[in-house]
């Protein structure tokens, strides 16, 4: 599967209907597969894009350092040691209205930083969106950390949301998905560069 182009998905969407079939998906709960497969919410009247966060880090010049001193872009962003104060994320909500009048909202990511993204979800109303089961499921559209390492903040909200993925996912990926204690993600001896992020 190719990587996700935000607005081409956005497009498909308004124009197609709105049956997210991207090659190969699995939808989860944490520690359950649901499916695999498609996931369809209907045929869709109008789409509308909330903007929660697009900021994946505040010093590019310093994550640039950080992956280099790490030896490069090809090194798996799972062992870089990342500085949580650099850390922000991507993420938006997507309101799908059907053509009976019926929403269906769902997040699109979940950016990285927890205090972070914890802010933006209380200014524009999802921690309370979440808390309620208005937000139907969580589509994680790649594993990059700025859209994906956030994943606890929604979990704090809610549990027990649906989240659907790419299959594609590599094993560190499934095992954020599959772990609730996020404390105890990843051990100190395969990834010693993350143990500070989830504790």
């Amino acid at each position: 599967m190719s990587e996700l182009n935000r607005r081409e998905f956005i497009k498909n969407m308004a124009v197609g209907g709105a049956l997210l079939g991207l090659g190969g998906i699995m939808v989860h709960k944490p520690l359950e597969a649901l499916a695999s497969g498609n996931y369809d919410i209907g045929q869709c009247k109008s789409v509308r894009v909330k903007c929660v966060s697009e900021l994946g880090w505040f010093d590019t010049k310093k994550l640039g350092g950080q992956m280099k001193a790490a030896g490069g872009p090809k090194t798996s962003q799972w062992i870089i040691p990342w500085d949580p104060a650099n850390a922000a994320g991507s993420c938006s909500l997507v309101d799908m209205e059907s053509l009976d009048g019926s929403h269906h909202k769902f997040l699109l990511d979940t950016g990285w930083s927890h205090a972070y993204m914890d802010e933006c979800f209380k200014r524009e109303g999802i921690d309370t969106m979440l808390k309620n089961g208005e937000i139907e499921f969580l589509f994680v559209s790649h594993e990059h950390l700025d859209h994906f390492w956030g994943l606890q903040t929604v979990l704090k909200y809610n549990p027990e949301i649906k989240i659907i993925i790419p299959e594609t996912f590599y094993p560190e990926g499934m095992h954020l998905i599959k772990e609730p204690n996020l404390s105890l993600l990843v051990p100190v001896t395969e990834f010693p560069t993350m143990a500070n992020w989830f504790s």
